[in-house]
């Protein structure tokens, strides 16, 4: 009789805990898309993601004056619902210059995202850029996402 009530407890705290708890919003929707102005391409963009996980997000996209792909990092416990999630990054990124050629770089973000149950996400975020070839300099930028992941 002790055994089957330990079970039983067992499987109700179980339970209870899993129910309890709304799962991260970015494990629920994994993929979607975002409006960028600023950012890695300097002017407007449009870019599409994915979460791995839910502190692993892929990016790729493109605007008025170039391309780009990277990665990302969002801080935060495993298993918690992270609304408010700070993150890194690193993307490489490929734009028309300011001068007369165009030229690849590396653009390193810090920003935090807040993303709702619904999948609407708004994010803001500080940034290092770096640009290589025949002009080598960088400056810092800043970007605004809005987008929904579905």
């Amino acid at each position: 009789m002790k055994k089957i009530t330990t079970c039983f407890l067992f499987l109700f705290y179980f339970s209870i805990s899993i129910y309890s708890q709304y799962p991260n919003p970015r494990i629920v929707h994994q993929s979607g898309f975002s409006f960028t102005l600023g950012g890695p391409t300097l002017a407007l963009s449009f870019s599409l993601n994915h979460y791995f996980n839910e502190h692993i997000n892929m990016e790729l996209g493109g605007g008025l004056i170039g391309v780009y792909g990277g990665l990302k990092y969002y801080y935060g416990k495993k298993g918690k619902t992270m609304r408010f999630a700070p993150y890194s990054g690193i993307q490489y990124n490929y734009s028309a210059s300011l001068f007369e050629y165009s030229c690849p770089g590396i653009y390193v973000p810090l920003g935090v995202q807040l993303m709702s149950k619904g999948g609407f996400t708004l994010a803001l975020e500080a940034a290092y850029v770096h640009r290589f070839g025949s002009y080598n300099y960088s400056f810092p930028w800043a970007a605004l996402k809005i987008g929904a992941n579905i």
